[in-house]
């Protein structure tokens, strides 16, 4: 596993390259009981890239609405057959749509290109799979000197884009914009889509 984690010497043999964040609708499906829609995670251990050290928070954002649903409901569903994805009406009630209108200021290391993973000296299993190692190199991400604003990666539910910001005390996410888009249980456009492509039991038809 060794190869898999940040390099000796990571923070002062190896520079991070950044990438532009693609500006836009970032997507979450979010638990309607939180104080605010901004709404960052710090629980140790507990998310794909903070450490069971703790001591910083992430916000983790899809980059559409189907991603930010498996990312929340995946290791639920996922693993039955699709007619048994059936979620009971009380746990969609619990969840929102969330938009985040993201500006372009953000620099975040692109994980979803080999070239740039090899680049600091990881392999092509650092940013998936084991949490384990994904969260040891959100430390060693957070920790570096670069102070970069993130990860853009690859979500393990459809391989699709979905991106962890940082939230750092230089405040960028301040000009994120963020707005409940309705309820989950009300969307029934979306979980129709998601039946007519065989992924899910059941849903409302759309209003």
């Amino acid at each position: 596993m060794s190869a898999l984690l940040p390099p000796e010497g990571f923070n002062t043999k190896f520079s991070v390259p950044t990438v532009e964040l693609r500006p836009g609708l970032w997507w979450r499906l979010a638990l309607r009981n939180r104080p605010k829609l901004l709404d960052w995670d710090g629980r140790p251990g507990e998310t794909r890239f903070v450490s069971g050290e703790g001591g910083y928070e992430i916000l983790y954002l899809a980059s559409d609405k189907m991603t930010a649903f498996w990312e929340v409901f995946g290791g639920r569903l996922l693993p039955l057959v699709p007619e048994d994805r059936v979620l009971p009406p009380a746990v969609m009630a619990q969840r929102h749509w969330v938009a985040f209108d993201v500006p372009p200021v953000f620099g975040v290391f692109n994980a979803t290109r080999i070239s740039a993973v090899r680049e600091v000296g990881g392999s092509n299993m650092s940013f998936h799979g084991d949490w384990s190692v994904s969260q040891t190199w959100g430390r060693a991400l957070w920790h570096h000197p670069a102070a970069i604003d993130g990860i853009l990666y690859r979500s393990d539910k459809n391989a699709l884009p979905c991106v962890a910001l940082f939230h750092r005390r230089h405040q960028k996410h301040l000009v994120i914009k963020a707005k409940s888009h309705g309820l989950l249980a009300d969307d029934g456009a979306f979980l129709t889509a998601l039946r007519r492509k065989g992924l899910f039991a059941a849903g409302p038809e759309p209003r």
